[in-house]
């Protein structure tokens, strides 16, 4: 797995690295400047990878990119301890994942 992140200290980036580490899931990681003009992440390589130009980034082994930072949490939580299997308290650990992108992220990260 490669992690595309940027140069600039992410939450959503560290709840990822945060993750891998749990599941001792080995990746490379590549740091992209955003700051820089044009933006790193605006290269067509990134680009064709991830049209929105954003990170965090996770590209699979087999060349598969995974956008958005709790998306890229559930896929790699699916199927651990991590994700409840439960539907409610799958339900719950989902209700906390959107409840930090919509009303904590905009403030910390902006």
């Amino acid at each position: 797995m490669h992690l595309y992140d940027c140069t600039i200290p992410s939450g959503s980036v560290y709840n990822i690295q945060l993750l891998l580490a749990h599941l001792h899931i080995p990746y490379k990681s590549t740091s992209l400047n955003i700051l820089a003009i044009p933006s790193k992440t605006r290269t067509a390589d990134c680009l064709k990878l991830n049209p929105s130009g954003q990170t965090p980034l996770l590209v699979l082994d087999d060349g598969t990119p995974l956008a958005q930072s709790n998306a890229i949490l559930y896929y790699l939580a699916k199927e651990t301890h991590y994700l409840p299997s439960n539907k409610l308290e799958r339900h719950k650990v989902l209700e906390g994942l959107f409840f930090e992108q919509n009303s904590i992220e905009p403030y910390v990260s902006v």
